[in-house]
């Protein structure tokens, strides 16, 4: 099922898979979604040497934070040690640290909605956003030093937002909704938002916590 998005909604990546619920509404959780932020309109012309030949064809459109953090070397050396997504699709750190900023920033926001809400997300949607911060973190370890721990700095924002709307958890619970192993998780596995619709949604899966 392929979801459409309008103008200011969030943008999907991926295939969308529909589940049914206990009241009969049919929720779809979306793997490797992101919007960009509003600013995030900057052309970048990387590699212009000043000649008219093939110099400075290579555009790549770039968030101005990112513009404003890194270097044209650096954002350059970023995109080029993407990682291979499950799909085939490329994608580069910084293109992950925003969708990882986007899902938690919905996260936040749906704390807020009550569970009968049709736009808030479930715990597939938490696993995914704990999926993009592992394909966040791998991209990070391609990169040389000084870029990566620049690139961590430029995660960060969105870590600390992720920490202050989450409490500590046992990790149990997410590890069977995405059938995975918790051993070398990060510690974004090992927690979940302290209210909110996912928390409901969670309850289902008490029974991977004995």
């Amino acid at each position: 099922m392929v979801l459409l998005s309008r103008p200011g909604t969030w943008i999907r990546h991926r295939v969308a898979t529909c589940i049914g619920r206990p009241d009969g509404r049919i929720r779809c959780h979306r793997w490797g979604c992101g919007r960009p932020r509003q600013n995030a309109t900057t052309v970048v012309r990387m590699g212009d040497s000043g000649g008219s030949s093939g110099a400075g064809r290579n555009l790549s459109i770039v968030p101005d934070d990112a513009v404003a953090y890194f270097s044209e070397e650096e954002i350059t050396d970023i995109r080029s040690r993407s990682i291979r997504l499950s799909t085939g699709e490329e994608r580069d750190a910084i293109r992950l640290a925003e969708s990882w900023e986007a899902h938690v920033e919905k996260i936040d926001r749906d704390r807020s909605l009550p569970w009968s809400d049709r736009t808030v997300w479930n715990e597939y949607d938490l696993c995914a956003a704990l999926l993009i911060r592992d394909r966040l973190e791998s991209a990070i370890r391609k990169l040389p030093e000084p870029v990566a721990s620049k690139m961590n700095s430029y995660a960060t924002g969105a870590d600390e937002r992720f920490m202050s709307i989450t409490v500590e958890d046992s990790g149990k619970r997410m590890a069977a909704v995405a059938k995975i192993d918790l051993a070398g998780q990060g510690w974004w596995w090992f927690r979940i938002p302290d209210s909110g619709p996912i928390i409901e949604d969670l309850a289902r899966w008490s029974r991977f916590e004995e």
